[in-house]
């Protein structure tokens, strides 16, 4: 029972914290959290960037029915 308890554990340690996953770029999931906040504050800096501007007009708004 030892013995599978072991083998269950350096599983789980691998296939948790070292195997490379489908996460973007094949990270390990340790590596996520610091990649996900790096994402972030680029995301956060490119929609800083964009405050002030004014909205674009929908191209829906040609569609409108003049009512003939």
């Amino acid at each position: 029972m030892d013995d599978a308890r072991a083998k269950i554990s350096a599983w789980r340690t691998r296939h948790n914290e070292s195997r490379p996953h489908s996460a973007p770029d094949w990270a390990t999931p340790p590596n996520s959290p610091a990649d996900a906040r790096a994402r972030q504050s680029q995301v956060t800096a490119r929609w800083a960037s964009r405050a002030g501007r004014r909205p674009r007009r929908s191209s829906t708004a040609r569609w409108r029915c003049s009512g003939n």
